[in-house]
């Protein structure tokens, strides 16, 4: 399968008018595939689109989400979706936990901002920008 790179090659190749031979013999794909890729780039789909994968965890992410709000570790959470028929690895479960502790703490980074960007500053500070003293200032 190509990458979004080769695609970005083609396409710039095609616009700059080299033939389908001469992209074929600079990016070392076959004239077919090259073919492939250029009509495909006719039709407007600019690169391929992925196809979803189903996880092996998918069937227990809720079972997952739930442990963890109970405060359970990544082990402790495999061991209890074992024992309702996972068939995968700890590290997988590790490993979604672990995108889900990182997924949190940014959430909750950009709540104590806004909340932070929201407050009113205390009055002594608000005090202390309003008064503005210059040193060659006499009273």
């Amino acid at each position: 399968m190509l990458g979004v790179g080769m695609y970005t090659t083609i396409k710039t190749l095609w616009k700059k008018g080299n033939n389908k031979s001469q992209i074929a013999r600079a990016t070392g794909h076959d004239w077919k595939t090259v073919d492939k890729v250029i009509k495909k780039l006719e039709k407007g789909i600019e690169v391929p689109k992925h196809k979803k994968r189903k996880s092996i965890l998918d069937p227990y992410k809720e079972k997952i989400l739930s442990h963890l709000e109970e405060d359970l570790t990544a082990l402790r959470v495999y061991e209890k979706i074992r024992d309702i028929g996972y068939k995968g690895s700890y590290s997988s479960v590790r490993r979604y936990v672990k995108g889900i502790e990182i997924l949190s703490n940014v959430v909750d980074e950009k709540s104590h901002i806004l909340q932070q960007l929201t407050m009113q500053p205390p009055p002594q500070l608000a005090l202390r920008q309003q008064t503005f003293y210059h040193p060659l200032h006499v009273q």
